[in-house]
């Protein structure tokens, strides 16, 4: 549980999720990355692809992320 935490931004990657997403002490900055749940993928080989894919997708918009100016300075 995170009811201690404090957090700067909340990503979410679902957009059942996001609908749903709890309230954040602290009243972090909220963004939303849609990806497809590989879960729904009806085997086990495509749910692989599918999750490399969401990972490949997850680690360049972090990295997008994380070079703009502002998201830098804030992180420092």
């Amino acid at each position: 549980h995170f009811l201690e935490e404090q957090f700067d931004f909340v990503i979410t990657v679902c957009d059942k999720v996001a609908e749903r997403c709890p309230v954040f002490p602290g009243d972090p900055e909220r963004i939303h990355w849609s990806f497809e749940d590989p879960g729904i993928q009806p085997d086990a080989g495509a749910q692989r692809r599918a999750c490399e894919h969401v990972a490949s997708g997850l680690a360049g918009r972090l990295r997008i992320w994380m070079s703009l100016p502002e998201i830098r300075r804030r992180l420092e």
